[in-house]
């Protein structure tokens, strides 16, 4: 069964998969993370960038929004610029025989049933089978 005891431990659990990273100044990655610190600098392959700005028309004062988006082989991410790092979403099944509804401090319910969740969210009580979440 996979443990999270620590936040760094669920970065450890998605080396070599892909994840999203939402950083400062309006830009987000999507690509598979090679490598980290403990200060979350990363490297990541296969690399989508995507670039949002925000402008206001000068002529009707509306706001547009603009997107641009790039795909970068190998990029390094120097830690201090991440907001956020979300793992892949996985699918876990509960192996109880019992099939019991239960309520577990993860927040999943409904034992025997399929749940979207994320790496780390297992329940204590049961065991779960990881599986990553096709796309």
């Amino acid at each position: 069964m996979t443990s999270i005891d620590e936040p760094l431990d669920l970065i450890k659990l998605s080396v070599a998969e892909r994840i999203y990273v939402k950083c400062r100044g309006d830009r987000e990655l999507r690509g598979v993370l090679q490598a980290y610190d403990q200060h979350l600098n990363m490297v990541l392959s296969d690399v989508e960038e995507t670039i949002t700005v925000q402008e206001l028309d000068p002529e009707t004062y509306e706001e547009l929004i603009k997107q641009s988006k790039r795909n970068i082989e190998m990029l390094f991410v120097r830690g201090d610029v991440v907001i956020l790092v979300a793992p892949p979403l996985r699918t876990a099944r509960c192996s109880n025989s019992r099939m019991e509804a239960a309520t577990s401090s993860s927040g999943l319910e409904a034992c025997g049933a399929e749940a979207t969740l994320c790496i780390g969210a297992v329940c204590g009580r049961h065991s779960y089978t990881l599986a990553a979440k096709e796309e």
